[in-house]
C-alpha cells in the first residue's frame, strides 16, 4: 500500500542555517555572531518551551499565532497492551494504569485559536522529539492529575454515547 504522504519529506528542521541568516538581518546587534552561538540561543529557548509544557498543565502558547502545545489525556479506541504479561501468559492483556484510568497522554498541538491570524497553522504539525516524549511520559507516570482530559470534538462525542447505549442495550 502506497503512502499519500512521507513524513520524511514533510518533515523540517527547526533551527536552520536560513533561519540564522535572516535573524542576522532582524537583529544587526548580532550580526557578529558565530552559528553555533546562534544554535546554543535557539536550543536555550526550546529547552524552555518543552519544560514549560510539561509542568504547566495549560501548556505553552507559541507566538506569532503558530497554535499551542499541551499535554493532555487523549481518547484511544485501541487500549495500550502489557508486553509483559501478555508474553507470560501467550495472550493479549490490556495494560492497567490506575493512575491515568487507562488513558493516554499525549504532547498535543492544537492551532485553533490562531485560525483567524494565520491561515496556515492548521497545515503544520508537531512531532516532538524523543527527550520531550521521554520526559513527557515520566511526568504522566509522577503527576496524571495535572494534566486535562482532550476536548472531544461534536462527532466524537455523538459516537461515543451511541456506543456506549448499545453497550449498554446488550
Amino acid at each position: 500500500m502506497k503512502k499519500r504522504f512521507s513524513r520524511a519529506k514533510y518533515k523540517n528542521k527547526v533551527i536552520t542555517r536560513e533561519l540564522w541568516e535572516q535573524w542576522k538581518i532582524n537583529y544587526p546587534e548580532y550580526k557578529e555572531s558565530s552559528y553555533a552561538k546562534y544554535v546554543e540561543y535557539a536550543r536555550k529557548i526550546l529547552l524552555e518551551y518543552r519544560n514549560e509544557v510539561t509542568i504547566n498543565s495549560d501548556g505553552v502558547r507559541l507566538p506569532f499565532y503558530m497554535g499551542d502545545v499541551t499535554m493532555k489525556f487523549v481518547p484511544v479506541k485501541k487500549q495500550p497492551l502489557n508486553p509483559q504479561v501478555s508474553k507470560q501468559i501467550l495472550k493479549e492483556v490490556p495494560y492497567l494504569n490506575f493512575g491515568t484510568n487507562g488513558r493516554v497522554g499525549k504532547v498535543v498541538y492544537s492551532a485553533e485559536h490562531c485560525r483567524l491570524f494565520n491561515r496556515y497553522a492548521p497545515l503544520l504539525g508537531f512531532e516532538p522529539s524523543k527527550e520531550f516524549a521521554k520526559l513527557s511520559r515520566e511526568q504522566f507516570k509522577e503527576n496524571p492529575e495535572l494534566f486535562k482530559d482532550n476536548q472531544f470534538s461534536k462527532s466524537n462525542r455523538t459516537n461515543l454515547i451511541k456506543k456506549s447505549k448499545n453497550n449498554d442495550q446488550s
